[in-house]
Order: C-alpha cells, then structure tokens, then sequence
C-alpha cells in the first residue's frame, strides 16, 4: 500500500501543489508557464464587484447589494428582497480567494436554495458586466460565530450563505467552485 500513496503523492508534487482549503477538502493548485505565448496563469486576471446572482434550476435571480459589518452593533446589515456580497471578500474572480453572498432564508431571497443539488449552476454577473460561472460542491450548518470563511485562500470559489435550523440559529454554506467565465 505505501507504493501506491508515494506515487500519488508523487504525482501532486510533480503536477501541483495540494492544499487543505477551509471546506476540509484537499485540493491540488497548478502552476504553469505557456513558454510559446508568454502566457501564465496569473495573466489576465478578470474581476468586478457582485451585482447579480442566477441560479438556473431554481429559476431564481436576485439582486445583489453590497454587504457592510458593522462593529457597532456586531451585525451585518441585510436586505429584505436582495442578496448581498460580504465587502470583506473577494471580488469576483478567475484567480483565488472566496466571494461570500449572503442573504434571508426567505422564499424571495434565498429559501429556495434548499432545492439546490450538487452540481447545480450558479451564475454570477459584476458590475463591469462580467459573468463568472460556479457549479455547487458542497454544504455545511455552522454557528454564526464560525469566520473560518473569511480566512480561505486558494482557487477561486463562491460561498453563498443563508439562516437555518430552529429559529434560524444557525447557518447554511454553500459552496461553489468556479468553471469558467462566459
């Protein structure tokens, strides 16, 4: 048996680097050159701010503001009919790092989100009309004190989170890896 995980780790040495992301999930980065064009991978980065959220197999499109924590009052704030991005995380982007939208778990905003299955898309469009496609990964419940999110760094990836549970005391994350842009 220890053959056959030298050789895989062989191969993620070889080919990549393998990293631990905040969904407890490992993931492998690559890193190349395309020596005949000059091209690398950190080339032509695309980002813009969140505007608009679509989520083809529920049929729903929402309006996305942008979301500010208040120290004050220890609360973000939060929109009755939109969703909001979470001006803590990343733009939009084709490069790394987590962009968060969050919003109500109301049928309006996010409570249909419960219908969504792994592998469904999500479509993002920014304000300088870029649209950046995810498919969804994964889920998780946790507390609302639980900021392992904001932390995460690696490929880029969308969490979209909303209220659950009893009384909606806790929280539901949903995660999304980027496809492509389109």
């Amino acid at each position: 048996m220890l053959p056959v995980y030298a050789a895989i780790i062989g191969y993620l040495v070889f080919y990549g680097i393998t990293k631990f992301s905040a969904d407890r999930k490992w993931r492998v980065e690559y890193s190349w050159t395309e020596t005949a064009t000059g091209n690398s991978n950190t080339d032509n980065v695309s980002q813009g701010k969140p505007v608009k959220l679509l989520l083809p197999e529920l049929k729903l499109t929402l309006n996305i503001e942008e979301g500010n924590y208040s120290e004050t009052t220890k609360s973000w704030n939060v929109s009755k009919t939109n969703a909001h991005w979470a001006n803590v995380t990343a733009l939009a982007n084709n490069k790394s790092g987590n962009t968060l939208i969050y919003g109500h778990n109301t049928n309006n905003v996010l409570g249909s989100t419960r219908n969504l299955k792994i592998g469904d898309k999500l479509i993002l469009v920014t304000d300088n009309n870029l649209s950046f496609e995810y498919t969804l990964t994964g889920f998780k419940e946790v507390g609302p004190q639980d900021t392992e999110i904001f932390s995460y760094q690696g490929n880029p990836i969308l969490t979209l989170v909303t209220c659950t549970g009893i009384a909606d005391k806790k929280r539901k994350l949903m995660n999304f890896d980027f496809v492509k842009m389109i």
